[in-house]
This record gives structure tokens, sequence and C-alpha cells, in this order.
């Protein structure tokens, strides 16, 4: 079956593509590629050696690969045995060495160029942060590292360090499903009033167990933002920040010993100080003499 591109739409695009959120969740591979987010249907890397990779695939298809959400660990391309007839082609045994040739050059090219990547996460990625079904887009990374180095099959391998880029939706964790502490309080009660022995607390207070359940972008509220001072406190800020520093300077500079007497000063003000001019008129006595 041939999927039709929808119109207007260029997988070959550094950065979001027109019209597609994060959060955008696909049915398969197919989908990506008729949406413009990921072009090639099997590849996990889309880019060329000059401009870069536009996107990756999350699918967990290397044991060197580690997802913490908002940082990645992520293994390239190559190296493997395809075309067995017990595996499919991306899940043959790793045989040789990695290089930078394809896809690993694209992405070691978008390290250099220092330009974002789109990251698509698949449910066969074994993460927390992986959808519960289908492939999801979730946002712009940069690939902060590029290396060669020794992975866990015992082969040299290319790998690559990506960093989520800020002022993007947060990422959905449909793995998680918390639960009432109150109510576990309660029924641990009520277990220890009719056993008479009671649980420890590691048993009643665990990490947060697994769900099923899909959680949409849309569900989650925005992260709360910062008040931010205006303009004019800030440069309020700079100029006492400044005008301290200038008195410390001063302070330093001019110890109590050295710095000019005031005495001086005031003398000569004083002399040159206007001479003090009767409020009475001598004329007035004058007058009054000679009446």
């Amino acid at each position: 079956m041939r999927m039709i591109r929808a119109p207007g739409v260029n997988p070959k695009t550094i950065g979001h593509i027109k019209g597609v959120p994060v959060g955008k969740t696909f049915e398969n591979r197919q989908k990506c590629s008729a949406y413009g987010v990921h072009a090639p249907w099997q590849a996990g890397i889309h880019g060329t050696a000059e401009d870069g990779a536009y996107s990756v695939v999350l699918s967990g298809g290397y044991p060197d690969d580690v997802d913490h959400g908002d940082f990645i660990t992520y293994t390239g391309s190559g190296g493997r045995t395809y075309g067995t007839a017990d595996k499919k082609a991306w899940e043959g045994e790793q045989t040789g060495d990695q290089t930078w040739t394809m896809g690993n050059l694209a992405l070691k090219r978008s390290f250099e160029l220092k330009r974002p990547v789109r990251v698509i996460r698949g449910s066969g990625l074994g993460s927390r942060y992986a959808p519960a079904e289908g492939y999801r887009y979730d946002g712009l990374y940069m690939v902060v590292k590029a290396e060669r180095a020794l992975g866990k099959q015992g082969f040299m391998m290319c790998k690559f360090e990506f960093s989520r880029l800020p002022h993007q939706p947060p990422l959905p964790t449909p793995g998680l499903t918390f639960v009432d502490t109150k109510k576990r309080k309660r029924a641990r009660r009520e277990s220890e009033d009719e056993d008479g022995s009671s649980s420890s607390e590691e048993e009643w207070f665990s990490e947060p167990v697994a769900s099923s359940s899909n959680v949409h972008v849309e569900d989650i509220p925005p992260p709360r933002q910062r008040s931010r001072a205006g303009p004019q406190s800030a440069l309020m800020r700079k100029v006492q920040s400044k005008a301290i520093t200038h008195m410390r300077r001063f302070k330093l500079e001019n110890p109590p010993a050295k710095r000019p007497v005031t005495k001086a000063l005031k003398t000569e003000s004083d002399s040159a100080r206007c001479p003090l001019v009767p409020l009475v008129d001598p004329n007035l006595k004058e007058e009054i003499d000679s009446d």
C-alpha cells in the first residue's frame, strides 16, 4: 500500500513540521511518514551528510540506548547481519563495528552544525516515556555529543547524546499511576486490626505502579511560569550593583589613612564666604540723629 503524503509537507525540514504539534500520536511508521515527521518506514535515522539529521525514531533496537526523557543516549546504525530468516532486517545480530556513514554521519553533521532533530518515540522502546501504543512526536532535541565508543556487545558503536530543547510541552508519562496514600494508610490499619501484624513501610510506600492507560498532551496542564520582573526593575538592580562595585573599589583604593583631608577645604570656603550684610540700613540712624 502506497501512503500519500499530505500536500505541502516536506519531511526534509529542520525543526517542527507545520501542523504537527508536539505530543501527536501516530498509529504506525507509515502515518509518521505521511505527516512528514519521519519519512523512512524502517530506518531509524533520516538525514543527509550535508544538512544533518531531520528526525530519529527511538524503538529500543540497541542495548546501549538510554532514555531519561529530556536526555537520551542514542546508538547509531550499522554493523548488523541483515536478511536472516528468523529475524527482521532491523533485528539482525551485531557482527561488526559501526562507522561514520549514512545516518551516523548525518547525526554527526547535526552535532557540528548545532541543528535540532525531531525525536519520535515508539511503544516498543521499553521506557517510561514511551507511548502505550503506536508512535509519538516528542519535539526537538539537540545533539550535544557524538563519539565512537565500545558498546555492550563488544563492538565500536556510534553513540549520540541528545538534550531536549526548552519551552516545549512536557513529556507525558503514560506508564505511571499515582496511588492515594491516605487510602493506603487506612487499608494498612484495617489489615493490622484483622491480622494483628504490621507490614513494613516499603511495602505500603513503594514507587508508582505501571499502567497501560494512555495520557494525551492536551490533558497535561502547562508548567507554571515564574514571575518575571519588569525591565525597569532589572535596570535598577543593574545600576545598584554597579554603584556598590564602584563604592567598594573607592574604599579599597583610598583607605582612611590616605583619604584627602576636608578641613582645608572648609577654611577656603570660609575665606571665600561673602561678608554679612546688616539688616538695618545705616542711613536710617543718621536721619534719626538729625531730627
